[in-house]
């Protein structure tokens, strides 16, 4: 398998992590290893629609927001995605847990 410049890949194997792949050239053992997630190491940009706020001296004021951000550790970033998806699917598929709160498989 080979990672393009300014990626990682999360690596599972039977399931688990087993590691981050770097830029490159890297090899996965048929059957028991996938790659779980490719996380783009650039920087990104969002961009959120004008919001109205009013302020303490009562006017309206319009505030465009802008967030860059960067994923700096690739293994946390994939991990937390996997744990993530897991804890809503159990959320998902379990009748007993309370609305709102997480469960834990």
């Amino acid at each position: 398998m080979v990672v393009p410049q300014a990626q990682a890949a999360v690596i599972e194997r039977l399931g688990r992590y087993r590691n981050t792949a770097a830029p490159g050239m890297n090899f996965l053992a048929p059957f028991f290893d996938r790659v779980r997630a490719r996380i783009d190491l650039r920087e990104q940009v969002v961009s959120f629609p004008p919001q109205p706020v009013i302020t303490q001296d009562n006017l309206t004021v319009s505030i465009d927001t802008v967030v860059y951000f960067q994923v700096t550790n690739p293994q946390a970033a994939g991990v937390r995605d996997l744990q993530l998806h897991r804890r809503c699917r159990a959320a998902h598929h379990d009748d007993t847990a309370e609305p709102g709160r997480w469960h834990e498989p």
